[in-house]
Order: structure tokens, then sequence, then C-alpha cells
């Protein structure tokens, strides 16, 4: 085998590491002697052209270049593509062309042939994100020996200069387009993985986009025009906005010129400005945070590291939250840019070695130092669950849960089913990532397969064994086994699109429904907005299936009410509706909690809990708490954002899944939106029986 490289492919930036002759993990330098190659492709006449020269050529040919390409890893062609030179090409066609460059620039470097590389990835990414990032290795010539967790590879940077007892570390990884915080134990031999979370769509670019999205308002205020419909400007504004915001780290005030269709604007944006419209992204990360936090049953004091991975984790309103929330402030003894790469070549060496070599050590040397790296123990875990679709014992599409979220990994789990027909010879293994147990079809499909020659018995008379195994690259691997006589039953891949009709039967029984309406009555729903809430609930009453229970609940101020409990008296619902007035500020936790304990208490039937705001909830973090627990106790939830006040992105991690956020701009547009609601729910309240397996 050939030298094993790491490879940090990043949003913004990208680093190509080996660990040398002397056991030292080292950067290779690009061909213009960078250690960190842009993220940015440039198409220039039949050629591909990545790093700094692209990134020079973006405003001058901005339909040319791809930028953040990272975001869009694991769509299909269909969703996202470029043209370049009469060709399509997928985001991972073209994540391998960065890949290609630090493969050039190493081969040229180190003089010999590069073939193996340890590529990482984000903690949260999903199977098709991985997926397509390992064919882009393979697309730009790389055997991917391994694709490793970002934190972990940091975790591995700090673990080689680390020799203190056992430590709780927090590892929190902001790059440029991915955000990730991952728990994990750490001795001087051993890593072992907690629990991790993220949002792979949450990083420094969004604190770009505040920036620009403010020069573009305010040139817009004075000239009437809006610069970013060109894309020329879009392109230099955003550079002014990245060069802003690295000033802002270290000044009180940076300037902003903007110059577009012969009209020009200065802008001083004050450091204050810039934390104030950036909040909600602070807040985003601290609710994560939290949330990991709450996994693994920690609290804040009870961490002992917090270890900053990612350039985006420069910013000191970050660091501030950080010191804030854990009482010290966070680890600085990796450099961000580097941890993650040097983690990932470390791990080359791991799997490349069996000879030892002397350790190497990154930042301050250690106390007691390390004889060598295959000492290194790493225990990884799974970013979400896996289950595979069956039915329940109503007859239900069911996501039965066979490998929990934060299970070690690799692992390998088995989960008994039952047949459900007469002489039932195969069935199909839907494999589901995602842990909605109670909304299959909202999950994403992992992989689909179907498991044959069954020996035909009455229906039930058949256990089905059914294991996943689950290897350190996130790779699954799905084996049946006839329970009765032990025999591995042959399974193949099942090709195309699922086809949910397919697992339905003509026979719909309805379900009992429980929706409980929770309505914000803080004081900015005054001034119209409540009276059109008001009015829309009431119309979405006659809309609901006649057969559901519905609830109202109010939140506002210290007033969290049960307005009136579940009933089919939709008469007099309607009038306790039109008694909501408004009151102080949003307790949104305590209004899911109440749902959940006072409302929501028939498991057997449908719960919905609809929740309608148009701000932010008093405590981002403990509502995000409270929902999640309720999302697992089975309630749907669904979230109505109304205005510019809210926080989009926030609400659809409240929702149980995105679809489950509805947004209109004004309160007038609230009817149409519960409208569609009720066609929804009472689409989905008919319950339906499929043929796959009993759970």
């Amino acid at each position: 085998m050939s030298k094993i490289v790491g490879i940090d492919l990043g949003t913004t930036f990208s680093a190509i590491a080996h660990v040398n002759d002397n056991g030292v993990p080292e950067l290779i330098p690009n061909e213009e002697g960078k250690s960190l190659t842009p993220s940015v492709i440039f198409y220039d006449d039949g050629e591909f052209v990545v790093g700094e020269y692209a990134k020079q050529n973006a405003v001058a040919e901005p339909e040319n270049i791809v930028e953040f390409i990272k975001r869009e890893m694991g769509k299909p062609i269909t969703e996202f593509s470029r043209v370049f030179g009469g060709k399509e090409y997928s985001p991972e066609e073209l994540s391998a062309e960065i890949l290609k460059t630090l493969k050039k620039d190493a081969e040229s470097k180190l003089a010999e042939q590069i073939t193996d590389a340890i590529i990482t990835v984000p903690a949260y990414f999903n199977d098709p994100e991985r997926q397509a990032t390992i064919r882009a290795g393979k697309i730009a010539g790389f055997n991917v020996q391994r694709i490793i967790n970002e934190p972990t590879a940091a975790a591995l940077s700090y673990g080689m200069h680390y020799s203190g007892d056992t430590a709780t570390v927090l590892v929190f990884d902001l790059g440029g387009g991915t955000f990730d915080v991952t728990v994990m134990e750490v001795t001087g031999e051993e890593m072992k993985i907690l629990a991790t979370n993220g949002d792979h769509r949450l990083g420094g670019k969004d604190w770009d986009d505040k920036i620009i999205l403010h020069v573009a308002k305010r040139f817009e205020s004075e000239h009437g025009e809006n610069p970013l419909t060109d894309l020329a400007t879009y392109l230099e504004i955003q550079t002014r906005a990245i060069d802003a915001k690295i000033q802002l780290s270290t000044l009180n005030r940076a300037t902003i010129i903007t110059n577009y269709a012969g009209k020009s604007h200065q802008l001083q944006l004050t450091r204050q400005e810039y934390e104030e419209m950036t909040t909600d992204l602070v807040e985003r990360c601290r609710s994560l945070v939290e949330v990991v936090l709450y996994e693994v049953e920690l609290t804040a004091d009870q961490v002992d590291t917090v270890l900053l991975v990612g350039g985006s984790t420069r910013l000191p309103m970050i660091q501030n939250m950080l010191t804030e929330h854990f009482g010290n402030p966070p680890d600085t003894s990796v450099n961000p840019d580097e941890a993650v790469v040097f983690g990932a070549a470390v791990m080359g060496e791991l799997i490349q070695s069996e000879e030892p070599k002397k350790s190497a050590f990154l930042g301050a040397a250690p106390k007691t130092p390390k004889q060598n790296f295959g000492i290194m123990r790493i225990s990884d875990v799974c970013s979400h669950s896996l289950g595979m679709v069956t039915l329940d014992n109503i007859g239900e599409l069911y996501n039965s849960i066979i490998i929990p979220k934060n299970t070690n990994i690799p692992c390998e789990i088995s989960k008994d089913y039952d047949t459900i027909s007469d002489n039932q010879t195969e069935f199909d293994v839907i494999v589901l990532q995602g842990g909605e147990e109670l909304a299959p079809r909202e999950c994403p499909v992992r992989d689909a397969y179907e498991v044959f020659d069954i020996p035909p018995r009455p229906a039930g008379d058949t256990r089905i064994k059914v294991t996943f195994k689950y290897n350190a690259n996130g790779v699954i691997e799905v084996e049946a086994e006839d329970a009765d006589n032990k025999k591995i039953l042959p399974i193949r891949k099942k090709e195309g699109d699922i086809d949910w009709e397919m697992y339905e039967t003509p026979e719909a029984v309805a379900m009992p429904m429980d929706i409980a309406l929770a309505i914000d009555c803080s004081g900015s729903m005054g001034g119209g907005s409540l009276d059109d809430a008001k009015a829309a609930a009431s119309q979405f009453l006659y809309e609901i299936d006649v057969n559901s229970h519905v609830s109202l609940i109010s939140f506002g101020g210290s007033q969290i009410e049960v307005e009136m409990n579940l009933t089919q008296d939709f008469d007099q619902l309607r009038q306790a509706i039109e008694r909501l007035k408004t009151r102080g500020t949003t307790p949104m936790t305590e209004a899911i909690e109440l749902a959940r304990n006072k409302v929501m208490v028939n498991s057997q039937n449908t719960n919905v809990l609809i929740i309608l705001t148009d701000g932010y909830p008093d405590n981002t973090s403990t509502t995000l708490k409270e929902a999640e627990r309720a999302k697992r106790e089975g309630i749907q939830i669904v979230t109505i954002g109304v205005g510019d006040g809210v926080d989009s992105d926030y609400l659809k991690q409240v929702a149980s899944t995105p679809e489950d956020y509805y947004f209109v701009e004004e309160s007038v547009q609230l009817e149409a939106a519960f409208t569609t609601i009720a066609s929804r729910l009472v689409t989905e309240s008919s319950g339906r029986t499929a043929g796959i397996t009993r759970h």
C-alpha cells in the first residue's frame, strides 16, 4: 500500500496532509506554497482550475465559478448540477476537481504517486452525502480507505498531545459551511465518541450572508436598486463581507464600499451591530450544544474541555458564547484549520502501518510523550438512527429503529419480525435514516432490498431476524435469517425509487386524531396579527376531519393555559379562540410541555401539535429539548411562522420534519396555511395496511 494521505474537503478551504518519515503529521502545500486551497472551481476554456486563481476570477467570470459545493453533496443531479462546455456536472463530479488538485499537488511535493486517502466529512453528514464524498474520491483517482468524521479527526489531533486523566471533551466544529458538535471521552490512548449532532447547512458562510444582506439593504435604501441582482456585484460584496468579518474579529469597526450601476455606497459596520445581526446564528449553535449534552445527560460543568475546530470558531462572539456557557474559555492548543486534516493523516498512518512510529505532537509538547501511533484507539458513533419500514399492530407503516442514533460503530444489531400474509415468500427491507418512528415517509430512504425464498407458512408463523451491520465508513450491510431453521435468506438490491403505493391495500381505516392548537399570544402578536390568527384557527375547525378532537393552548407572558381541552364541540372552541388576548413574552417551552403532559395523553391516537408564532421563544435551547421529547413520544409537531421576525431554520428544527414548517409573510395569509395543513392531516389520518413485515 502506498502512503495514505489525509484530506479535509472543506466548504471554503481544503487541505491535504501526510505523516512524514519522522512520524510527524505535516501539511502538503499547494503549488502557490500555501497550506490551504480555496474550495473554488473555475471553468476556464475547457479545463477546471481550483484554488486561489479560481477565487480571483470569481468576480470577472461569475458564471464559470462554483463555490460551496460541499453543501450540495448527496443531491441527485436532478436537484443540483452545473453545466460547463455542454456537459452537466453533479456535486461529486465538481468536488472531484478539488480532490484532483490536492492529489496533483501532493504527488508533486512528495515526488511519488498517491492513490490512497482518508477523507473527512461532517459528523452529521447523512448517507447520501457520505456516499457522494466516496464517489468524488474515486472519480479523482483515490482509493478511499476511510471516511472519518471531522470531530473524530480533530480528537485524534488533540489526543496525541493530551497526557492527563480521562477527560470529557466537547468538539465544537464550525467551518465555512457546516457545523458539528460532538462529546467524547479522551484519555492518552483512547477516544470514545459519546454523541454527535449538527447542522450541515450552518457555517461561516451564514455569517457572511448576514453582512451581504445588510449591505444590500442599505444600498437599496439609498439608491433604490438591489446590487445583489448582478452576480458579479454579489461576488464583490461577498469578498468585502468576508474581509469585514475578519476585521471585526480584532477591530471595532469595518468599512464596506459597494459600487453598482454607477453608484457608490460606503457603510460603516461596528462589531456591536454585527453581533446583534448574527445573534440567531450563535443561538442555533448554542441550542445544538444543549441538545447534544442533553442526549448524553451531561451538564456544562461536567465538560472538561471545549475544543475549537474550523476557521469560523475564531469569531469572538462564538468564543464568548462558549466561555459564558461553560464557565471557562475554550481550548486553543490545536490550530482549528489544521486539526481535522492532521487527524485524517494520523488515521491513515494507523491503518497503513503495522510497525510503530514515533508519535508526533501538535501544539505544546505534552508532559508524558507517547510511544507510537499504534496505541491510539477510537470509538465512534453513528450520527443518525437506522431502521426499516414495517407495519405496526394497527396496520400503519412504521419505522422500526434497529440501530439507534449515537450507537458505537462498527456495530451489528438484529431485530425479529413476523410475516403478515399467508404463504408469504418474500418481503422488502426499506432502510430508513432518522428517528421518525411513526412517519417513515418523512425519513430519507438509505437503501432498499428484496428478501426472498421464505418458506410458505400461515401469516405470523414465520419469524425473520433482520441484521444491520454498520461499518466505520457508515456503510450498511443487511442480512435476513429464518429464525425457525436458522437459514440465511437470499437478498438482492431493490432498484429504482420507492413506490409507497405498492405497500397499500384498498382498505383504509380512519385513525382517531387529537390536535392541539398552541397560539402565541405574546405582545408582538398585537396590531391585528392575533385577530388574523384567530380567524384562521376558527376556519381550520371547519376543514379538519369531523372525527378529530381539538384543544386550544395559549402562551404569552407568565400565562400558559389550556383554554379548552380536547373536544368535538367546535362551536365552544371557536368562542374560546375568540377570547384570546395578547400578553407578555413567548414561553413556547412550557406550551409544548403542557401539550405533552396534559393534552396528548392518548398514545393510541394520532397526536398533532400545531404551534403558531411570530417570533423567538423565551428560551431557544429548552424549547428544542422539549420538542425533541414530544417527538420521541410520537407527537407530530407542525410549526407556523408569521412575519420577518421568525427564524425559519429554528422553527424547522422544532417541527417534526422541515415539511411540517409553514411560513407566511403576512398574518392575513394564515387562513391559506391552515387550509393546507388541514388537508394534509385529513389525508394522513387514513390508516393503511401494507405488505412488508410486522413489527
